[in-house]
């Protein structure tokens, strides 16, 4: 994972997802929203549409300027841990027996 405090922050809920959609892309969230039936702000429903990708590469993150602060296990169970869908999310007793806590 990367050691610094915050990878992205948001002033509330709704910014702090409209930052993540902007780097993310909203895909799998899009498709969580409506299997769901979830009501979403305005504000993040422009951004849903707006940045449709399929799957965000957690490895763009890193560059010359970070690399020294990424742990390839910590970014691992990030992935994981961040997943949209719950049943395809790592369970907690998973996460527990990941390398990057071993």
């Amino acid at each position: 994972m990367f050691r610094k405090t915050h990878l992205m922050l948001g002033k509330d809920l709704d910014e702090q997802l409209v930052k993540t959609l902007n780097a993310c892309g909203s895909y799998p969230l899009i498709k969580y929203v409506q299997k769901e039936k979830i009501k979403i702000s305005p504000k993040v429903q422009l951004h849903l549409n707006v940045n449709a990708r399929c799957e965000f590469k957690w490895e763009s993150l890193i560059d010359h300027s970070n690399l020294h602060t990424v742990d390839a296990e910590g970014l691992d169970l990030m992935k994981r841990m961040l997943w949209v869908h719950p049943e395809e999310r790592i369970s907690v007793q998973e996460a527990l027996g990941h390398p990057f806590l071993a």
